[in-house]
């Protein structure tokens, strides 16, 4: 249940409860240290790429996808979100943080369910960080006794999510499980900070200057599938932004290419949505560059200035 939300702290192997804000704010100075307000950038697209895909700042392409991403109802829905889970989002980003990562990961459950515990797509991923139940079973994390039509069915390590998965059809046909952790908020974030933390460690990607976004492909496609195209084209990064701005896919399908735009302006939504909400780590982020853009854009509602309605 939310309101028993605990996360294990990686490092001091201490559990701490959401709502503690003394044990919440151990780990603030590592992650968002006080510092002198930055220069507003040109444009809040420009502002989330220079904090979180450095690499790419100055591609036009891919800031335009983050623009129209920052602007959609959903991108409301995360900010709103984001406030009514602040002290979840703030044990997230520090576990994030412990495992060497960086938080822009955080904004991947937001895009994927708003952080819904019972959030289930209809290719049957489900849980905050939607994840497959074969994928949540080689993770370590619980799937048992899920009932599909008359029979029963348990997932088992080595089995693989595929179109012949016994609950695929034109919507999930899993009706209930016995035991299903994915919904589970501190099980599920464990094993997704696992995968995540194998596709931010394997080779071929941690040498890319795109690290971080190939991982929040990798997330959406598969580490296969991103591992394939880094090995066959000199920048695979370009062919992303390419597949999501005019459909010239080869590697991607479309909507996979524009996972990567919608979780950074995920990531910059909830990052500045909390910012405005008194006595959170997330306080010191309310005069960096991202945040002032995003406010002064309407993109993000402080005290007085309503969202920008689109």
């Amino acid at each position: 249940m939310r309101a028993a939300f605990v996360l294990l702290s990686l490092t001091a192997c201490e559990a701490f409860p959401a709502g503690d804000a003394d044990a919440e704010f151990e780990l603030v100075d590592a992650i968002a240290p006080a510092t002198d307000p930055e220069p507003v950038a040109d444009d809040a697209a420009v502002a989330v790429l220079e904090r979180w895909l450095p690499s790419r700042s100055e591609d036009a392409g891919l800031r335009t996808l983050v623009d129209a991403e920052l602007r959609t109802p959903r991108a409301r829905r995360i900010g709103e979100r984001a406030v009514q889970t602040v002290h979840e989002l703030s044990a997230i980003r520090a576990l994030i943080v412990e495992r060497g990562m960086p938080d822009l990961f955080v904004g991947i459950p937001y895009w994927e369910s708003y952080l819904e515990d019972e959030a289930v797509s209809r290719s049957c991923a489900a849980g905050p960080w939607q994840l497959m139940p074969e994928t949540a079973v080689e993770l370590g994390l619980q799937v048992e006794g899920c009932q599909i039509g008359d029979a029963t069915w348990s997932p088992h390590v080595g089995d693989v999510a595929s179109a012949a998965s016994p609950y695929r059809g034109s919507s999930c046909r899993i009706a209930s499980c016995e035991v299903d952790e994915r919904t589970d908020l501190s099980r599920s974030t464990q094993g997704a900070l696992e995968l995540l933390s194998r596709m931010w460690e394997a080779p071929d990607v941690a040498a890319s200057p795109d690290r971080a976004g190939l991982v929040v492909l990798a997330y959406n496609t598969g580490l296969g599938a991103v591992r394939n195209r880094v090995a066959r084209v000199e920048d695979a990064w370009q062919d992303v932004v390419r597949c999501a701005a005019d459909g010239g896919c080869t590697g991607f399908s479309a909507q996979a290419a524009r996972y990567v735009p919608g979780v950074l302006a995920s990531t910059a939504i909830v990052t500045c949505a909390a910012a405005e909400v008194p006595g959170t780590r997330f306080a010191d982020e309310r005069e960096t560059s991202v945040c002032r853009a995003l406010r002064d854009e309407g993109l993000v509602a402080d005290a007085e200035v309503p969202l920008h309605q689109g």
